[in-house]
């Protein structure tokens, strides 16, 4: 009797080390243990060597209003250079628009700056997609110029301290799991609930906006 209650519980030890192995290779396998380095090349995202400042500036939106970038630090910014004329930039801001809604809210601010010259094509253009996050004016080029802008859309990644946390080229689709992905990955904040979020706030070293 003793021998097979032995051999049992051995038995049990070899099951629950196989359970333990079987775990163990799921966890290695599974997304949420993807590093993240892998979490920024999968969403396309340029890092910076080494993280600077996002140069200021000040720019006039659609309505005439002044709106500053230093203004707005402790905010995850998504700087966003486009054109009405540019298929690919159209092609990506209702996107834009749907992470602007969700996680807006939450400390994330959509900033989209136009290259366009006419004024009035790019009020058309907000009202007819209903494109409700700031749209920035940079008709003389330049804002431009002093972010490097060679290709449109692109889309600078600005962290809460207002250093450059990386680059984007190319339209992407803002509301898709690649880019929650990404910005879980830059401040998991983004996505607590809103009445947790303002408690972590209120002990926070970023200033509330």
């Amino acid at each position: 009797m003793a021998r097979v209650q032995a051999m049992g519980g051995l038995s049990r030890k070899k099951g629950l080390l196989i359970w333990i192995g079987i775990l163990s290779f799921m966890f290695l396998i599974h997304p949420g243990s993807v590093s993240s380095s892998d979490i920024f090349a999968q969403a396309g995202v340029i890092r910076p060597h080494t993280r600077k400042e996002a140069p200021d500036f000040k720019l006039e939106d659609i309505n005439g209003k002044a709106f500053q970038l230093s203004r707005h630090k402790g905010k995850i910014i998504l700087l966003n250079f486009w054109a009405t004329w540019c298929m690919p930039c159209r092609e990506e801001m209702p996107s834009f628009e749907k992470l602007w809604k969700k996680l807006g809210p939450r400390g994330l601010l959509v900033v989209a700056i136009s290259v366009d010259i006419s004024r009035k094509d790019i009020k058309s253009f907000v009202r007819k997609y209903h494109i409700s996050y700031p749209i920035l004016i940079d008709n003389k080029g330049e804002i431009r110029k002093l972010y490097e802008i060679r290709v449109l859309p692109t889309t600078y990644i600005i962290g809460r301290d207002g250093k450059f946390t990386g680059k984007i080229l190319g339209a992407r689709n803002w509301a898709g799991k690649k880019i929650e992905r990404l910005l879980r990955e830059i401040d998991s904040t983004l996505f607590l609930p809103l009445d947790s979020l303002y408690r972590y706030r209120t002990f926070s070293l970023y200033p509330k906006h």
